[in-house]
């Protein structure tokens, strides 16, 4: 069947389930429970064209709900819309991607977090060292040890 509908025209129920892809039991449920709108001349069940245009844009959309989990009282509480189902597995995609990319900065969050632990700590060791007067050898074998580690060898022992 033809992409496009004509305006005036009514259509068969095979017609109908053809341009729904749904089968002609579903068209017939869907006279019966008034979701679609058809007139019956000759015996036959015509299916209205409105009624079919309408119901292939419910069937080739989804509903989005998204509920505020922000503490922004401006922000809508709920928020819904309809979208295409093609572009609906595009977005699914994406919103995986999103929850990877946070998932990750999370992870890196927590590392970053260790990390400046250790450095306070090694701050606080270095201050105490320091106070204590030990630091003097300290910099010299770590001069030493990075002179010498460019030349091949292991740093010599003190």
């Amino acid at each position: 069947m033809e992409e496009k509908l004509n305006e005036n025209d009514d259509y068969t129920i095979v017609q109908a389930s053809q341009f729904l892809s749904v089968s002609t039991k579903t068209i017939h449920n869907y006279i019966k429970k008034g979701i679609l709108k058809a007139n019956k001349w000759n015996g036959m069940w015509f299916v209205e064209n409105r009624s079919i245009i309408e119901m292939n844009s419910k069937i080739n959309r989804t509903k989005l709900e998204f509920k505020n989990t922000q503490k922004d009282p401006k922000a809508p509480h709920e928020t819904s819309f309809w979208v295409d189902k093609e572009h609906y597995e595009e977005l699914l995609r994406q919103a995986g991607q999103i929850r990877a990319a946070e998932n990750l900065l999370i992870e890196y969050k927590s590392q970053n977090q260790g990390l400046l632990d250790r450095i306070k700590e090694l701050e606080k060791a270095l201050d105490r060292l320091s106070s204590e007067g030990k630091t003097r050898g300290f910099w010299k074998r770590l001069r030493r040890d990075t002179k010498t580690a460019g030349q091949g060898g292991p740093p010599k022992p003190t």
